[in-house]
């Protein structure tokens, strides 16, 4: 099934003789048939942690570090909320996490991490950073603080990483979740990790569709069932689509921006991945500026 939409942005139509900008995309239902990742570390699995404020240097992201005299529990790990598994020592700045796992690399093309944090965290796996959410760039200590006191751990963020750090074998993720301040009154972190793989079949299950036209931009949105590269031609014709615009970083929110249109011209395009077209290089998918 698909439809159309047409929109007009002209900001007072009354005055218009005709839209000044005129869009239409075609959303199409696809079926997904996209396979379920490998859990490789679920929620409220246990882990070895470290809550006592001293300064551990970076030897604790590294596979060998020691870490036989930390304490272990499972997630939900933190303390103020209630709703914790284990209760950590609240006064620190910095809490440290880890988690050892076995994987078979086979295959990997990305991994996906669902991460509860309150306040901050960056996230090691074998000892190379794959991520860090609400905390400041540059070098972080034990003193550094995380940027903002915000969702108190509610909610799970997600991040899609690149697999280069996964080793068939032993594998150790390690995390520091930061305070912003370190007189507050809850800490909370657990942490779900998921390894894609070559075989999964990626789908649309929204879009694609247009935003924020202007007379020489377009901003196209579309959403995949799994995290996978972005990939947008667009040309004049439909068989003629020689222009491209992506991005390598797997996700499953695309947005594509695309500048230096000419203006009151009808372009079509197509959206895909570096494998494959989802959608597109037909009369149902164009826009005009």
């Amino acid at each position: 099934m698909s439809y159309a939409m047409a929109v007009s942005l002209c900001r007072h139509p009354r005055r218009c003789s005709r839209p000044a900008l005129l869009v239409a995309a075609t959303v199409m239902a696809f079926a997904s048939t996209f396979a379920h990742a490998e859990e490789l570390i679920p929620l409220g699995a246990t882990w070895r942690y470290l809550d006592d404020g001293s300064d551990q240097g970076t030897a604790w992201r590294e596979p060998d570090f020691d870490d036989s005299g930390w304490q272990s529990g499972p997630a939900e790990l933190g303390f103020g909320d209630g709703d914790e598994a284990t209760v950590i020592d609240s006064g620190a700045i910095t809490f440290y996490f880890r988690h050892s796992f076995t994987a078979d690399r086979t295959g990997a093309i990305a991994l996906e991490v669902n991460l509860r944090r309150d306040d901050g965290a960056v996230v090691y796996l074998n000892g190379t950073e794959i991520l860090r959410s609400n905390m400041p760039s540059g070098t972080v200590g034990y003193q550094t603080r995380a940027l903002l006191a915000a969702d108190d751990g509610d909610g799970l963020h997600e991040h899609s990483v690149p697999a280069d750090s996964l080793t068939d074998g032993r594998n150790v993720l390690a995390v520091e979740v930061h305070q912003n301040n370190p007189g507050s009154s809850d800490v909370s972190f657990d942490l779900r990790l998921d390894k894609r793989t070559e075989s999964d079949e990626v789908s649309v299950v929204r879009g694609p569709y247009l935003q924020m036209g202007t007379p020489s931009s377009m901003i196209v949105r579309w959403r995949t069932d799994a995290p996978t590269d972005t990939k947008l031609s667009y040309g004049r014709r439909v068989g003629n689509l020689n222009t491209r615009v992506g991005s390598g970083e797997p996700t499953r929110e695309h947005e594509v921006l695309i500048t230096s249109l000419d203006s009151s011209t009808r372009y079509f395009y197509e959206i895909g991945n570096a494998d494959t077209t989802f959608a597109g290089n037909d009369a149902d998918h164009y826009f005009k500026t």
